[in-house]
């Protein structure tokens, strides 16, 4: 009976990792994030040309001095598809989204699985934000490893060999030091002083050097990120990450009392209160949360199954939820089926005469597919500004402003311009200006000046 236990455990671990890379899986191949493309060709012009000191992919920002601070996650994803296109780059990122959930799990619950893939599902796709979760969850995984292992040199060494990647694949590693933190103050001289040092220095060791820093504090510190960008924004709690909240909320009644002053969950209730302020630290709640979550879950469910059958609860808990994960799933998919296509094919044959003022989530998706015409702002740019350039403001300004849009086309010779067709003020005004739309469809609308 143990045996057939064991095993029918091990066939519902299997099937809910499965459906998990699945879910994963048609993110990545059906919904290209807006910042896809600029990795891609980033990525390409670095293996060919090395790492570029000025932006080349927008003619309103070619003299900024541009850190790409995820510039080896392009070197990867530009290798990845030049091998095997998009499905194997596709199978390879699902695949990882799936290593971070069940490397940040302990005991694999089903269920608590399940949650963790609804809260993470509207960060998914072919996102450098899948080496964040990945290196977050591997950092926890180490640092256990350091702590109960006797032989600690090779996790010690493998500790600050991720610091170094992770400092040259994706700007989030500072949180990492804020793990050390909590862990040096959890095991006191578990780690030698000179090995977090050394982890702090593998950080400098990137092709920017400290200047890695000051992009992350101009990322930090943007008020456009934070007013539009929406993984900056907060306040707004989506539908899919209530199956990892109700777990959270459910510590405080079925939970030790004591737990709830743990450093460790106090990190997690932190963590919590950042996705708040911004949704994109969801991720690490998630991932962070995760082996209290199964925990708690383990408790919790004891108690309903004194109360209720444990098939009801069960069949209840997964249809809800498996509801949910359809509905964030379906968004999440749609959301990658309204880029320009046909003008940009169009483009691609009729070149436009000036330059082309593109829609904000286009940028990275015209760097790909259209690279004969320069952009004028694309996902790196929200932090961008100098003493005389804000590009960010300039773009939602020239939106609204139609003297101050006129100014900046003559500025920048724009003759051509292409937005969805839910830009309707845009559009409206540049038509009674004399602009013709050369391509419209369900998606796009392209406009050239007369």
């Amino acid at each position: 009976m143990k045996l057939t236990s064991n095993i029918y455990n091990k066939v519902i671990k299997s099937i809910v990792g499965l459906v998990l890379f699945l879910a994963f899986f048609i993110v990545c191949a059906y919904s290209y994030d807006p910042d896809l493309g600029w990795h891609i060709k980033s990525g390409q012009y670095i293996v060919e040309n090395g790492i570029p000191t000025y932006d080349i992919f927008s003619y309103s920002a070619s003299s900024f001095e541009w850190i790409n601070h995820e510039w080896l996650y392009s070197v990867l994803i530009s290798q990845l598809h030049a091998l095997g296109g998009e499905l194997l780059l596709s199978l390879v990122i699902a695949g990882l989204w799936t290593a971070g959930i069940l490397l940040a799990s302990r005991k694999y619950e089903p269920l608590i699985l399940i949650a963790a893939g609804i809260s993470i599902i509207s960060f998914a796709g072919i996102r450098p934000s899948v080496f964040a979760l990945l290196f977050f969850v591997l950092l926890e995984r180490i640092l256990e490893k350091i702590s109960t292992q006797t032989n600690k040199l090779p996790f010690l060494i493998s500790l600050i060999l991720l610091f170094l990647v992770w400092a040259n694949i994706h700007a989030s590693f500072p949180l990492g030091f804020v793990v050390l933190i909590i862990f040096a103050c959890s095991h006191k001289k578990t780690i030698p002083w000179y090995i977090y040092a050394t982890c702090i220095l593998a950080s400098f060791v990137n092709p920017y050097g400290p200047h890695i820093y000051v992009e992350i504090f101009r990322t930090l510190t943007s008020n456009d990120l934070r007013a539009y960008v929406s993984e900056w924004q907060g306040y707004i709690i989506p539908i899919t990450y209530f199956f990892t909240i109700l777990p959270l909320l459910l510590m405080y009644v079925f939970g030790k009392k004591k737990a709830i002053f743990d450093r460790k969950y106090l990190f997690s209730c932190i963590l919590f209160c950042a996705s708040i302020v911004s949704t994109r630290f969801f991720l690490f709640f998630t991932a962070y949360s995760l082996r209290y979550l199964e925990d708690y879950f383990i408790k919790f469910r004891s108690y309903i199954r004194s109360k209720v059958s444990n098939v009801s609860f069960v069949y209840t808990y997964v249809l809800i939820g498996c509801s949910i994960f359809f509905v964030g799933l379906t968004e999440r998919v749609s959301h990658g089926q309204y880029y320009p296509v046909q003008a940009v094919a169009y483009l691609q044959q009729n070149a436009c005469p000036g330059n082309l003022f593109n829609f904000y989530d286009y940028g990275g998706y015209l760097i790909w597919k259209l690279p004969s015409h320069k952009v004028f702002i694309d996902g790196r740019m929200p932090t961008w500004r100098t003493d005389t350039e804000n590009y960010m403001a300039d773009y939602v300004r020239a939106i609204h402003d139609t003297e101050f849009r006129k100014t900046l086309f003559d500025t920048h010779t724009i003759k051509c311009v292409l937005f969805p067709h839910t830009a309707t003020n845009l559009i409206s005004d540049l038509k009674t200006q004399g602009w013709n739309v050369l391509i419209a469809d369900s998606t796009s609308i392209l406009l050239i000046q007369q």
